[in-house]
């Protein structure tokens, strides 16, 4: 029989995106032990990355000569704080001040359940998640993006219709990039009003996070299609 130090045992029984305890019982070979079940990333306990969210700032100058002023920033510090059984926990922290979010994952699915804000050590919900639906309700009080899929078992995949907790009906669909990458697109769009709602995600392999992402609205201005950019989020390299 084959004998694992303690280490590689711990490793072996995390079970976010791993292969479940009965096949590591079974001794496969690493490689199939870790095999996740979905196109999702791959995290563990401690790690983490940065980062950096972009949104511009109201610019009434719209002539040809009038420079808008920088977007503003903010650095925004990810860490798996904790991975159980049926959970995995990620803590979302401002660089420069106290703000903190904690986002909770469904642990075989990377579902997103939860997402509460911190506020004198107290979790206070931001807004509520359907159970079983991918994440769209991104706000302008908001200086994080929290939109989430629902990670299929492979590409492609068709597009998903789902409701929001709020009643917004959108759509979300994923599709193949290059050298392994996927987008993820949501869209909703007002009856209204002749806008849409739309968030961008774009993955590639081995990153924890989306690479880059923009929440947008798109409408016509006297017949002429606008889209005007609220947040976007860049994966910075540690």
């Amino acid at each position: 029989m084959r004998h694992l130090s303690h280490r590689a045992a711990q490793w072996l029984a995390w079970p976010v995106l791993f292969q479940t305890a009965a096949a590591v019982a079974q001794e496969l070979p690493v490689n199939q032990a870790v095999r996740p079940r979905h196109i999702g990333p791959v995290w563990v306990e401690n790690q983490t990355w940065s980062v950096e969210f972009l949104r511009p700032l109201p610019y009434a100058d719209k002539s040809d000569e009038g420079e808008p002023p920088p977007p503003q920033r903010s650095v925004w510090r990810y860490r798996v704080v904790e991975i159980t059984s049926t959970r995995a926990t990620v803590s979302v922290r401002r660089d420069d001040s106290p703000e903190e979010y904690r986002l909770r994952f469904d642990a075989s699915t990377l579902e997103l359940l939860d997402i509460d804000r911190i506020e004198r050590a107290r979790a206070q919900p931001v807004d509520e998640t359907v159970r079983g639906e991918p994440y769209f309700g991104w706000s302008q009080s908001q200086s994080v993006i929290f939109d989430w899929p629902i990670f299929p078992a492979q590409l492609p995949s068709a597009p998903r219709a789902f409701v929001t907790s709020s009643g917004q009906k959108v759509e979300m669909s994923i599709e193949p990039r290059a050298a392994g990458a996927y987008e993820v697109a949501f869209v909703s769009t007002a009856k209204r009003f002749p806008e849409s709602a739309i968030s961008r995600q774009t993955w590639e392999p081995d990153n924890p996070w989306w690479t880059t992402a923009t929440v947008a609205t798109e409408f016509r201005d006297e017949d002429v299609p606008e889209t005007v950019i609220n947040i976007q989020g860049n994966l910075l390299e540690d």
